[in-house]
């Protein structure tokens, strides 16, 4: 997965350049204008992007949506039912083997490479963005890419139905994993939503 690229984010003046339609979103969502551009150029939120990716590779994220359930490796928008299933599992005990899940789900990891999997650790998300209790027994931590249209789908659908399950025992991280070899304008974007996370507006 290539790295974000530095300047990230042209400055163009053109009211039809990337810049002004992001500065465009800012200003919709009431982000303090000067904050904003300050954030956007900042390189340390560059280089928060390129750990974010490195971190999605040591894991075996190679596409997104990504989903780690604690352990449990979830990959593609699967139907909502899946996840459901896998985060009443981890809250009843978190199965250690396979056998402990549906035949959809062990089909799933029967694949090449699998979608589902048991992984030895969960990712760290410390500096994400959470929406539910940080300490949640059931931490959801979702590699995304904000071009990506199967994470749109999956946010237009499933994520609604999660929604009404967050809370102090399930919650969602928002990890960035944008693909800028085929979205370029992936990276740009997570870069925006950072910032917008800064002043609080991350989710909107």
């Amino acid at each position: 997965v290539a790295s974000v690229v530095p300047t990230a984010i042209p400055q163009e003046s053109s009211p039809t350049g990337l810049l002004a339609a992001m500065t465009g979103y800012a200003r919709q969502t009431g982000l303090n204008e000067e904050q904003f551009t300050q954030c956007i150029s900042s390189p340390d939120n560059v280089a928060a992007l390129n750990t974010s990716l490195k971190d999605g590779s040591a894991l075996g994220v190679s596409g997104t949506p990504t989903f780690f359930i604690n352990n449990k490796k979830l990959v593609g928008a699967q139907p909502f039912a899946l996840l459901q299933e896998i985060i009443q599992k981890e809250l009843d005990g978190s199965p250690t083997s396979l056998d402990g899940y549906s035949p959809a789900l062990q089909a799933l990891a029967a694949n090449n490479p699998p979608n589902f999997a048991i992984m030895d650790s969960k990712p760290d998300v410390s500096g994400a963005q959470i929406e539910g209790n940080a300490n949640a027994k059931v931490m959801i931590a979702e590699f995304s890419d904000f071009q990506c249209p199967f994470c749109k789908q999956w946010t237009e659908t499933a994520l609604r139905d999660l929604r009404s399950e967050l809370g102090n025992d399930v919650a969602l991280a928002f990890l960035h994993f944008p693909i800028v070899q085929i979205h370029p304008n992936a990276g740009n974007a997570s870069l925006v939503a950072m910032c917008a996370g800064q002043q609080g507006k991350f989710w909107e």
